[in-house]
């Protein structure tokens, strides 16, 4: 019988602006996005006419939150997609969820915004939920890879070949002052994050 993937309960940890911030290259990391069959196509990828970061709340500190999702031996890459869409899918709506315990927090999710089914942008319209538009790390110019090496203790593992051990989402929320990031961390490790019917 084939093992199912296995979730660990999510990490976080509050980290203030500077330490993030660290991590902050936009002309690198947003170059790598150029690749992705999703740059210019969804307004929440590059390229932007204006930073995202530039219309964020005023923030100060921030919660970085990981998830691992663990895979059996025998996953295919075919399998390993549909895990890491559906886990990232899931990530987002749970860190939305979180973001709704404070007015004044921003989530950066996992992966490209997923709020409506088709995105406007390909049609030259504008964001028709701008109110519910979230971004990534990655598409505001955050290097992902070390900033959840230093701040979260997680390596992202992407083998040469074959499929990794073990996908990572990571995403976070910025918050106003730290008091509200404390408040948000602990709500992190409290709140249950369920595994997608599509995982099974």
């Amino acid at each position: 019988m084939k093992r199912e993937p296995r979730f660990d309960t999510p990490r976080a940890v509050v980290t203030p602006r500077a330490s993030l911030m660290r991590h902050f290259d936009p002309a690198r990391v947003q170059g790598y996005c150029r690749s992705c069959e999703n740059h210019g196509r969804v307004w929440s990828c590059p390229p932007f006419n204006n930073p995202p970061m530039d219309a964020f709340p005023a923030w100060t500190h921030a919660v970085i939150v990981c998830r691992q999702l663990w895979l059996a031996p025998d996953t295919t890459q075919s399998e390993l997609l549909k895990h890491f869409l559906a886990a990232r899918l899931k990530f987002g709506e749970w860190l939305r969820k979180l973001e709704s315990h404070h007015a004044r927090t921003t989530a950066l999710i996992a992966g490209q915004c997923a709020t409506c089914a088709t995105c406007t942008r390909c049609e030259g319209k504008p964001c028709r939920a701008p109110e519910r538009l979230r971004y990534s790390l990655e598409s505001v110019g955050f290097d992902v890879s070390t900033l959840t090496e230093i701040l979260a203790g997680i390596t992202l593992h992407w083998p040469k070949t074959g499929v990794p051990d073990y996908l990572v989402t990571v995403g976070a929320i910025l918050c106003p002052g730290e008091t509200t990031a404390t408040m948000l961390c602990e709500a992190a490790t409290r709140e249950t994050l369920t595994p997608d019917a599509s995982l099974n």
